[in-house]
């Protein structure tokens, strides 16, 4: 379905018109889910996407997870133990994940994601940790998010920033994304949205889109309706 951007809205195609969605905060369509962080057959290479159970909140709002005790994400010392497995996952899939224990306190995602959100504009990157540096000081980073005093961290091998240590909350910051409702967990690496139409939501036809975009936008389309007008009518004279 082919979708296009009116103001802050997401335009839905349908046989009898089009209806209008809203968008979240991070300009996704609702009903666009996340890729799956799983990319392997086991240990830090696949975090398995754990069961949902989830608690609709307000229609176009996200869904938080509930089920607590089954997050299955990899925990602090599982991370702590091989921090170049990280790199490696990610040389092959690039997509961020969250890890803690028993709940999500952070998230790995590469130094290309973050540069694409422009994140040193937000969080000012520091010196680059060696993966055996990451895997000795992980324990008191996370001690960090969960006292609030944590500052993103960048680590890689040779040198070369490769992937960020970020809170939560500062990944759900990078990404313009909400925040969840107070004393509820939630994995911002993993959204899950409401899809159905708000009650406010119309269907209107394509003349009455084009009209929403002003006199140039409707002049434009009555050529374009003109043209192909003319040229139906010159392939019904040619005997086409």
């Amino acid at each position: 379905m082919r979708r296009a951007e009116i103001e802050g809205t997401a335009i839905g195609g349908t046989t009898d018109g089009i209806v209008l969605m809203p968008r979240t905060t991070t300009g996704d369509v609702l009903g666009r889910r996340r890729p799956r962080s799983c990319s392997g057959p086991d240990g830090v290479d696949c975090v398995p996407e754990p069961p949902v159970d989830d608690h609709h909140h307000n229609r176009g709002q996200v869904s938080y997870r509930r089920a607590m005790a089954e997050w299955n994400i990899p925990s602090v010392a599982h991370i702590a133990a091989d921090p170049r497995a990280v790199l490696q996952r990610f040389r092959r899939k690039p997509m961020p994940f969250s890890f803690g224990d028993e709940r999500p306190e952070g998230v790995l995602l590469t130094v290309d994601q973050f540069d694409d959100l422009d994140g040193s504009e937000m969080f000012p990157p520091g010196d680059v940790l060696t993966p055996d540096e990451l895997a000795t000081q992980l324990p008191d980073l996370v001690e960090r998010i969960r006292a609030g005093t944590f500052a993103p961290v960048t680590f890689g091998e040779d040198g070369k920033p490769e992937a960020m240590v970020m809170s939560t909350s500062q990944y759900r910051d990078l990404r313009g994304d909400d925040h969840p409702p107070e004393g509820v967990d939630d994995d911002p690496t993993k959204r899950v949205y409401n899809t159905e139409p708000l009650p406010t939501s119309k269907a209107i036809d394509f003349d009455e889109l084009v009209a929403s975009f002003g006199p140039e936008a409707v002049a434009s389309h009555e050529r374009a309706k003109k043209q192909v007008e003319e040229e139906l009518q010159r392939r019904a004279d040619e005997g086409h």
